[in-house]
C-alpha cells in the first residue's frame, strides 16, 4: 500500500458472508450513517475489508464513531496494520546452525544484548523472528544491506520487515479453560483490551484476537496467571505455526464476541489408551477398557449429574461407566459395542454448550457459596445445568444451547432482595459479637447493613423467612457476660474512685471478680450494653498505671506507721485520687562498712541519752504501692517520696531530741559525724 494512502484506508473485520462489496461500498460513503465520504476503493477478502477514503478526514471520522451496525451486525473498524518496528525476519537458516551461532550473528549484527531481543524459530527452522525489547531506531534499508553482505554458516541471508499482529498465542492453559474464559480475562484482568475472537488450537494453546493492534505488545509485555497457571504468551503469526495448529487445517473452535449468544464448546477431549488386557490363547477374549481424560471439571460435573450414565445402562447393560479422576472410565466386553458407547460419550461431551452472565460482586460472591449452589443446582435437575463464578461473571454449562439460555435465566431470576428499614436502636448491634456469629450461622442469605436500611440477599421464595429471622435478632435481647480482668490493686482503685461510674452502669450487672488467679469485674446484660460497658471498663483499666515503691530506710517505714503519716498518705488519696495499700516485707539490717555505722550510732544515743528506740533499731522495709491514673504518674511519685523524707526529717528534728544532743554533745566533736549519720539514716 503507498504511502500516501495509509492515512486513508481502514479496515474492517469479522464481516458476515451476507454483507458484499456492494453494500460496503454504500455504507461507508454513506456521511449520515457511517461519518464516510467519498471512496477511492472496496476490497473484500473473506471476513475482512479494505476502504480506501478520497479524503483523511472522512477515514478519521469514520473511525471516532463508537460503533457501525450494517445488516443488525456489528462491524469492527481499526486502522490497518502498519510495519512492525519491534519483529523482524531473519531467513537462510541453515538446518544445522547451532543456536549460539544465531544469537552471537544477530548480537553482532543489530549491537544488541541478550536480554534486548527473543528469538521465534518457523517449524521449519528456516526462518526466525527477532522480537525486540524496543522499537527498531536503525535505518531498516541500511540494516538489510548489512546482513546481506555476511553470510552465516556460509549461508546467504535476507532481513524482512512483516506487518503487525493483532493475535498472541497462549500456551499453558490449565485444563478445562474455555474461550470464554479466555475472552473475559484478556478484557478485564489480562489488560482490559477489547478481545475480537479466541480459537482453541490443541489442549492447552489457544489463539486470542484482539481488536487494536497496539493490544499485542502492550499483551506481551505483562505476566500473565489464570487459574492457577502461568501463561506462555508470544506473538502469533501463521507461519510459525506447525501445520496441524494451522487455522485451516485443525479446524479449530473460535469464539466471536456476542454476549447475547452462548458460544458453543469443542472441548478438546485427550482419549488415552489404558492397555488392553493381552489375550490368553486358551481363554476369552479379555474385555475392552478406554480411559477418557475430561480435561474440564465443569463438564464432568456436568456428567455427573445428568443421566447419560443410566441411560446408557438401560441401553448396554454389559457396558461399565464411571468416573475416575479427572476421566471417564469404560469397559466393554465387545469392540462393536465398545466403540459404539464411546462414540456416544464423545458426543454428550462435545455437544455441552456455555454461556455467561455478569452480576454486582455480592450477588457473584453469594451465588458462590457451596450450600447456595448445591440449593441451585437440585431445583433445575429437570435440565442437568451447573455454574462456575469467576470474579463477577457467572459461566453456565449445559448440555445445549437452549439448556444453557435457560439455566441462565434461572439463576438471575432466583436471586431475591428485601430490605429493613435502619433503626438508631439497631446499630449498636451491628459491632456486636453476636452479630458477627448470627450472620456466620445465617444459611442462604446474605446481609449488606447501610447507613439508611439492612439489605438481605436470598433466595427465591425465603424472602419472607429470612426477613423474619433477622427483625427477630434485631428486636430480641441478647443476655451476654463478659470478664474484664486487671490487678488488684487497679480493682480496688476503680471501686473506690470509680464507684458512681459502676452505679450508672445500670443496664449490665457489674460484679467484682476476687479469686486467687484471677481480679476483675465481670458483666452480664443485654449484648449491646454489654460490649459498651466493656469498651468504658477496658479504656478506664488501660489508663490505670500501678507502681510499686520498696523503702528499705528504717526512719521512713517507722514514720509510715505514725498517725501523722496516715493521715498524710489518707488526704493524699482522696485528693489524688489514688490507692496506696501498704505491705510489710522482712527487712535485713544494713551492712556495717564503717566503725561509726548508723546503728552503732542509734547504741550509743541509746546508752548516753536515756532514749529508747527500739522502733527504729527493729524497723522492717515497707512496699508501699499506689495506683493512679497514667497521667499523674510520675508527678505523684516525686511528690510522694518528697514528702516521706520530710516527714521522717520532722520526727528526727523534734525539739526534745535536739535539747538532749545539743547538752550531750556539746563538747564533743562528734555533732559533726552526727549529722553526717541522721543524713545515712534517713
Amino acid at each position: 500500500m503507498p504511502d500516501e494512502n495509509k492515512e486513508r484506508t481502514l479496515e474492517v473485520v469479522n464481516l458476515p458472508p451476507e454483507v458484499d462489496q456492494e453494500l460496503l461500498a454504500l455504507y461507508f460513503a454513506n456521511k449520515r450513517r457511517s461519518g464516510g465520504g467519498p471512496l477511492v476503493s472496496v476490497e473484500k477478502m473473506g471476513d475482512r475489508a479494505v476502504v480506501v477514503f478520497e479524503e483523511t478526514e472522512d477515514a478519521d471520522r469514520v473511525l471516532s464513531k463508537e460503533s457501525h451496525t450494517l445488516q443488525n451486525t456489528e462491524l469492527r473498524v481499526r486502522k490497518p496494520a502498519r510495519k512492525d518496528r519491534r519483529r523482524l525476519l531473519l531467513r537462510g537458516l541453515g538446518p544445522s546452525t547451532s543456536l549460539d551461532c544465531i544469537e552471537m550473528y544477530v548480537e553482532n549484527i543489530l549491537g544488541l544484548n541478550l536480554e534486548d531481543y527473543q528469538l521465534h524459530f518457523t517449524p521449519a527452522r528456516d526462518a526466525v523472528i527477532i522480537q525486540l525489547s524496543q522499537p527498531l531506531s536503525e535505518d531498516f534499508q541500511t540494516l538489510s544491506a548489512k546482513i546481506s553482505k555476511h553470510s552465516l554458516d556460509e549461508a546467504l541471508m535476507t532481513l524482512e520487515e512483516i506487518q503487525q499482529t493483532d493475535s498472541v498465542l497462549v500456551g499453558n492453559l490449565h485444563p478445562g479453560t474455555s474461550p470464554d474464559m479466555l475472552s473475559l480475562y484478556f478484557e478485564s484482568r489480562g489488560g482490559n483490551h477489547m478481545v475480537m475472537g479466541v480459537t482453541m488450537l490443541s489442549e492447552g494453546t489457544a489463539k486470542v484476537s484482539f481488536v487494536d493492534y497496539d493490544s499485542v505488545d502492550h499483551v506481551l509485555a505483562q505476566p500473565h496467571k489464570l487459574k492457577g497457571a502461568e501463561l506462555e504468551v508470544r506473538p502469533f503469526f501463521d507461519f510459525l505455526q506447525p501445520p496441524q495448529l494451522s487455522d485451516t487445517q485443525a479446524g479449530p473452535q473460535t469464539i466471536e464476541e456476542d454476549d447475547s449468544q452462548p458460544s458453543q464448546m469443542a472441548p478438546e477431549l485427550l482419549v488415552e489408551m489404558v492397555p488392553e488386557a493381552e489375550e490368553d490363547q486358551t481363554e476369552e477374549k479379555a474385555s475392552l477398557t478406554d480411559l477418557i481424560s475430561i480435561s474440564d471439571p465443569v463438564k464432568l460435573e456436568l456428567f455427573q449429574l445428568g443421566t447419560f450414565q443410566r441411560d446408557m445402562k438401560n441401553t448396554h447393560p454389559d457396558v461399565m461407566m464411571q468416573v475416575r479422576g479427572n476421566g471417564v472410565l469404560m469397559e466393554a466386553a465387545d469392540r462393536p459395542t465398545f466403540e459404539q458407547v464411546k462414540n456416544c460419550l464423545l458426543e454428550y461431551f462435545c455437544s455441552m454448550a456455555e454461556t455467561h452472565f455478569t452480576l454486582e460482586p455480592e450477588e457473584a460472591e453469594f451465588l458462590e457459596r457451596k450450600e447456595v449452589k448445591e440449593r441451585l443446582q437440585r431445583n433445575i435437575s429437570q435440565t442437568p445445568a451447573t455454574y462456575l463464578v469467576l470474579d463477577n461473571n457467572v459461566v453456565v454449562t449445559a448440555l445445549s444451547r437452549t439448556s444453557a439460555h435457560r439455566a441462565s435465566s434461572f439463576l438471575k431470576s432466583q436471586l431475591a432482595h428485601v430490605s429493613i428499614m435502619m433503626d438508631s436502636q439497631y446499630k449498636c448491634i451491628f459491632f456486636s459479637s453476636e452479630w458477627s456469629k448470627f450472620l456466620q450461622e445465617l444459611s442462604l442469605c446474605s446481609v449488606k447493613v447501610s447507613a439508611e436500611s439492612i439489605d438481605i440477599l436470598t433466595l427465591k421464595g425465603m424472602e419472607s423467612e429470612m426477613h423474619t429471622l433477622v427483625q427477630e435478632f434485631l428486636n430480641s435481647q441478647i443476655e451476654t457476660e463478659a470478664v474484664v480482668c486487671m490487678e488488684p490493686g487497679v480493682l480496688k482503685y476503680i471501686q473506690t474512685h470509680c464507684h458512681d461510674l459502676l452505679v450508672y452502669m445500670d443496664q449490665v450487672s457489674v460484679v467484682p471478680l476476687e479469686l486467687v488467679d484471677v481480679w476483675g469485674l465481670k458483666i452480664y446484660g443485654h449484648a449491646v450494653a454489654c460490649n459498651a460497658a466493656q469498651e468504658m471498663l477496658e479504656g478506664i483499666v488501660s489508663s490505670v498505671c500501678t507502681r510499686t515503691i520498696t523503702v528499705s530506710a528504717p526512719g521512713i517505714t517507722r514514720y509510715l506507721f505514725e498517725e501523722e503519716c496516715k493521715m498524710f498518705l489518707s488526704d493524699m488519696e482522696e485528693e489524688f485520687q489514688v490507692c496506696m495499700p501498704i505491705k510489710q516485707q522482712p527487712w535485713e539490717p544494713l551492712a556495717e562498712q564503717l566503725p561509726f555505722s548508723p546503728m552503732s550510732h542509734l547504741q550509743r544515743l541509746q546508752d548516753s541519752l536515756g532514749l529508747s528506740l527500739p522502733a527504729y533499731a527493729r524497723a522492717r522495709s515497707e512496699t508501699l504501692t499506689f495506683t493512679v491514673r497514667s497521667c499523674l504518674l510520675g508527678c505523684f511519685h516525686f511528690l510522694l517520696l518528697s514528702s516521706l523524707h520530710a516527714g521522717c526529717f520532722s520526727i528526727l528534728n523534734s525539739s526534745r531530741l535536739n535539747e538532749r544532743l545539743h547538752l550531750q554533745m556539746s563538747q564533743r566533736s562528734e555533732r559533726t559525724q552526727f549529722v553526717d549519720f541522721r543524713q545515712d539514716y534517713i
